[in-house]
């Protein structure tokens, strides 16, 4: 296919799939070639303003994350176009160790979370990536191999919705990596190897290098028909998956539980959806592992809880559970990762005058603070004097006396300085830090949501 037709085959696909002329789109752009074409093309259409999104893994050295930045930057001199490029870099392998999950997965969750920041901050409500079919066939196959499922084996949708009002397109699906390279050679555009596509270490890697020209090789049209195997697939089980989804909805709403019963009632295959919705949900990697434990965990089998990452999900008598894992590390408060494991809390500044009760507000005297405030699990043996009391007391024992469950002081955080905690959420806080006649600068402490995981600091 040479690069006219090419542009006009585009041209009719992105038609088909974006929105309306005059409305700005985020591309992301490795410095690859595929990446550079789908830049290219955008260009060469002119019916939308443009915005570059660009993801610095931190995987590679120094000189190579450059050389992506400097192919985008001489690609936009070739094309003669000025268009804003936004770098942003990300700590993956960080991520991927704080989230006991693969380089590969931690990689894709960073980039798209970090996308959909860059397309909020330039109002852009669509993100465009450079998938093909070549793409697509490694995603399949890669999902076979870690059994993901039916859903799994539908490989890549043209679109999909990755957060409320930020959509992701992918208009290249039809095309190959091959013409690709074609278009960007006809035009006299350059683009950079990336040098972690060689490295076999990675899955990925080794299905495009060795498997897929493998099968290519002895069975030719391989890639386009498990393509068009997997739009099957979608065909066949995309209104089960839809019941699943909603299923999984009515669940959450009403408490964040499956009931045993309701579930234990559905096929094999309905089951399975709906662990698969429930991964979706926590933002799990899905495979066969995890459908299987946890039917097992519906059935009573292994046991009563099935510890997997940072989730754990509990089988009680009606219902099946899900809650996070205490983190081991303290973090400051304000100053955690993004995705950090710690309540949502805000520090407001207020007069103590300025005061309210709610179990999950909390005033203190910012004087009478020993240090930065961190998030931590509780001590062993550890001790404090609660807000109107005569004396101290341990932390442990009073939770025990108002109802908490040992498992759950086990896995308790709480806001804590250099003397010990400042506060427990839902309970009180310390007496050392309270709010009397002689504070002259409160702080208020605002924990939003018991179930999320971000911190926020207030500026």
């Amino acid at each position: 296919m040479d690069a006219d037709a090419m542009l006009q085959r585009f041209a009719a696909s992105a038609q088909r799939l974006l929105p309306a002329s005059g409305k700005p789109l985020l591309v992301a752009v490795s410095g690859g070639a595929d990446s550079l074409a789908l830049l290219a093309l955008m260009v060469q259409l002119r019916q939308w303003p443009v915005h570059i999104g660009h993801i610095d893994h931190g995987l590679r050295t120094p000189a190579d994350a450059q050389a992506d930045q400097d192919a985008i930057a001489e690609m936009l001199r070739q094309l003669q176009a000025d268009i804003p490029v936004h770098v942003r870099k990300v700590a993956v392998r960080d991520w991927a160790q704080e989230k006991r999950c693969g380089i590969e997965e931690a990689a894709r969750h960073l980039r798209y979370a970090t996308l959909v920041e860059i397309a909020r901050d330039h109002q852009a409500s669509v993100i465009l990536t450079a998938h093909h079919a070549d793409d697509q066939a490694e995603t399949i196959l890669h999902h076979l191999l870690r059994g993901c499922g039916p859903v799994g084996q539908w490989g890549m949708a043209e679109r999909r919705s990755l957060v409320e009002g930020v959509e992701l397109i992918r208009p290249l699906l039809t095309q190959t990596r091959a013409s690709c390279h074609q278009f960007l050679r006809q035009r006299g555009l350059s683009w950079h190897e990336d040098v972690s596509n060689s490295d076999m270490t990675f899955t990925r890697n080794w299905l495009r290098h060795q498997v897929l020209p493998s099968f290519e090789s002895g069975a030719p049209g391989f890639t386009r028909a498990l393509c068009v195997w997997a739009q099957e697939q979608r065909r066949a089980y995309e209104p089960l998956w839809c019941q699943a989804q909603q299923a999984m909805q009515a669940y959450v709403r009403d408490g964040s539980a499956l009931p045993l019963e309701q579930v234990q009632a559905l096929s094999l295959s309905q089951r399975w959806l709906l662990w698969r919705a429930l991964a979706d949900y926590l933002h799990i990697a899905v495979d066969r592992q995890w459908c299987r434990r946890c039917d097992d965990l519906l059935h009573g089998h292994g046991g009563r809880r099935y510890h997997h990452g940072q989730w754990m999900l509990r089988r009680s008598r009606s219902h099946i559970t899900w809650e996070t894992v205490t983190p081991d590390r303290e973090h400051a408060l304000g100053a955690l990762p993004e995705h950090e494991a710690a309540p949502v809390v805000e520090g407001v500044p207020v007069a103590p005058s300025d005061l309210s009760y709610d179990p999950y507000l909390a005033t203190v005297d910012r004087e009478r603070l020993d240090g930065p405030l961190v998030w931590r699990s509780l001590r062993a043996a550890e001790r404090w004097r609660p807000l109107g009391a005569q004396g101290g007391r341990l932390v442990k024992r009073g939770l025990a006396d108002r109802g908490v469950p040992a498992w759950q002081r086990s896995r308790l955080l709480v806001l804590a300085d250099k003397q010990g905690v400042v506060w427990i959420p839902g309970w009180t806080i310390a007496h050392r830090v309270r709010v009397d006649e002689h504070t002259r600068q409160a702080l208020r402490l605002h924990c939003h949501d018991q179930h999320s995981f971000t911190v926020v600091p207030t500026k």
